[in-house]
């Protein structure tokens, strides 16, 4: 939304064209495409030769009375390791803690540990954690799910309780 009763709509070059229905207008205009034109609150969009319009509201309140009750719901939730820790498993055998760091270089402060067979091997499970400072940390590390590591896809997905 631009400001409080207006939005952005536009047309991506659709065959049928992109039509608003505007109370002060007689006639529907069409969009040009790839033009983005402001709506205002209660102008009806109409796909194509479609006979359905959807009307734009533009409710300010009610968006933040559910941003609110959203963050209120997140500030409740435990931040606690578990939380922001990450399993990433499918690790190639070869593949070392800068690998997996460098599949979460876009994530800033998260900590790599490899999981291995024995305190004095050198040779891991292919299983890897991270600790991510943040649940926005999180949400950027679970994006890398089906990553390439060392030529293998990695599969990155929240870790158990009780691993």
């Amino acid at each position: 939304p631009a400001d409080d009763d207006t939005c952005v709509v536009v047309d991506l070059g659709t065959q049928h064209g992109t039509f608003v229905h505007r109370k002060t207008l007689r006639k529907p205009f069409r969009l040009e495409p790839f033009v983005f034109y402001h709506v205002e609150k209660r102008d009806e969009v109409q796909f194509g030769a479609s006979s359905k319009r959807f009307r734009i509201i533009a409710d300010r309140r009610r968006q933040q009375r559910k941003a609110e009750r959203l963050s209120s719901k997140m500030a409740a939730a435990p931040e606690d390791e578990a939380a922001r820790t990450v399993r990433i498993t499918s690790l190639a055998y070869e593949a070392d803690e800068s690998d997996v760091r460098h599949l979460f270089r876009h994530v800033e402060g998260i900590k790599v540990r490899i999981q291995y067979e024995s305190e004095a091997s050198k040779r891991h499970r292919g299983v890897a954690y991270a600790l991510c400072p943040d649940r926005r940390a999180v949400t950027q590390a679970l994006a890398c799910d089906l990553e390439e590591v060392q030529g293998r896809r990695v599969r990155v997905k929240r870790a158990d309780a009780e691993d």
